[in-house]
């Protein structure tokens, strides 16, 4: 398996966690909400937990990762991209972008349908789950496929 596929799969585990562990959090503390405006802050202070805990996670994960690499072959972390790299990097984030952008109308359309502003939260969160893990899923398939 490549290294940036290694890198690719302890993401999507460490992505479900993060996720996991936030989006239980968030529903205890929906249930003491009284408000539609308390829900909403609920929610914000959740997608940006999520984000910054997902971006902070990842970049220590990484780092982590190249040390363990770098110690356990003695060999030098493969660092250098070339053009088939940004190449999956596109493809990957091009299957992000269709994937977030489904559940975003999906979100919308079921608004429209059940007039539930909670629920556009939990589709919105749903699919920056799903989506981030298409984007993971699809830089292990670019990379063990191999163009």
């Amino acid at each position: 398996m490549a290294h940036r596929s290694k890198i690719a799969l302890l993401s999507i585990i460490v992505q479900i966690l993060t996720f996991s562990y936030l989006y239980i959090k968030n529903n205890q503390t929906l249930q003491n909400a009284q408000s539609l405006e308390t829900e909403i802050l609920v929610w914000s202070s959740f997608f940006l937990k999520l984000l910054g805990l997902s971006i902070a996670i990842i970049i220590i994960m990484t780092i982590v990762v190249n040390i363990f690499t770098k110690i356990l072959s003695k060999e030098s972390v493969f660092t250098v991209t070339d053009e088939r790299d940004h190449l999956f990097e596109a493809r990957s984030v091009r299957n992000f972008s269709y994937v977030f952008s489904l559940g975003f109308f999906l979100a919308m359309i079921l608004v429209f349908i059940t007039r539930s502003v909670t629920l556009l939260f939990h589709t919105f969160a749903f699919s920056y789950f799903v989506s981030g893990i298409i984007l993971y899923l699809s830089y292990i398939f670019y990379y063990e496929r191999g163009y």
